[in-house]
């Protein structure tokens, strides 16, 4: 059992950011019909299993705040799934010419982040009588995020597809927003806002990162920190108490070192000074041996 989890351990730290992502949400996936599939057999609700991961958008909210992070990688279909992380592993390659993996999970938060928003915004808006009922279930938003963020850097970059030939980078982000919000549409127009509101952030991303600003920065400098604090990479060297002397003994260790150097490296410029005088007046060939020797020495130290 050990060994099997340090086989897991060692895939993902050699991972890609891409395929954590993507490993995340299969393992999520997992999780979610494991969970349906002891519900049927006790007996009880699937749909309160699957609504500890939906983000709803009434006063449940307030009850269940980790919602918003748990949606965006949970998926209940497979059709739904694979579609899903076809399209984001794509993009996400793309992504990651220009980009670190930081940013593109910063930006994968972000979008789903702004597709959650604007999905309570428009249920609010335009479904005010179905607000306890709506729920919002996918990745589609955080995908769109990337989707778009990709196309707005490079959206004249060739893409080769089979049976069709090379396709500029931005129509392809438009064939993908159409059919992601196509296969998700469920009449709910508080889904199809939070589409958009994650292609809208992937949209704001490429263009502030064309201008020079990069809106994932804070979201990178909140790993780095979480990730230094939790590190066990650089172990901690034990604490050594070192001896310290007191009394006149701590005054001869203290001083005597600087003392010495200083009167060494005044001595040493001083034979210098004499030898060089005499080198000026008699030249090299003056110098007894003595002198030669000493002046080698001195000027080694002093090097």
């Amino acid at each position: 059992m050990a060994g099997i989890f340090n086989k897991i351990v060692t895939a993902w730290c050699n991972a890609s950011a891409p395929s954590r992502i993507v490993a995340v949400n299969v393992a999520v996936f997992a999780i979610i019909w494991a969970g349906c599939l002891i519900c049927k057999i006790s007996g009880l609700a699937e749909s309160g299993w699957i609504g500890m991961w939906a983000m709803p958008a009434g006063m449940d909210l307030l009850l269940r705040p980790w919602t918003p992070f748990a949606y965006m990688f949970t998926q209940y279909e497979a059709t739904h799934l694979i579609f899903n992380m076809l399209w984001f592993y794509g993009f996400a390659r793309v992504f990651m010419i220009f980009s670190s993996p930081r940013q593109l999970i910063g930006l994968y938060v972000y979008s789903g982040l702004a597709g959650a928003a604007l999905f309570v915004a428009g249920v609010h808006i335009f479904q005010s009588m179905s607000i306890g009922s709506a729920s919002l279930l996918g990745s589609s938003a955080a995908v769109m995020g990337i989707v778009t963020g990709a196309a707005s850097v490079y959206p004249d970059m060739p893409v080769r597809l089979m049976l069709i030939g090379d396709v500029k980078l931005k129509w392809l982000a438009v064939a993908a927003l159409v059919l992601l919000g196509l296969c998700t549409y469920t009449g709910n127009i508080g889904v199809q806002m939070a589409h958009l509101g994650g292609a809208l952030m992937g949209l704001y991303y490429g263009v502030s990162l064309r201008r020079g600003k990069d809106i994932c920065k804070p979201f990178e400098n909140m790993t780095r920190r979480v990730q230094h604090i939790f590190s066990t990479s650089k172990p901690r060297m034990p604490k050594v108490k070192r001896y310290k002397p007191k009394g006149k003994q701590a005054k001869k260790t203290t001083s005597g070192p600087n003392t010495t150097r200083q009167e060494f490296s005044l001595n040493d410029q001083e034979v210098l000074d004499a030898i060089l005088d005499k080198v000026k007046k008699s030249g090299y060939a003056g110098l007894s041996s003595e002198e030669k020797r000493k002046l080698f020495d001195v000027s080694r130290r002093i090097k």
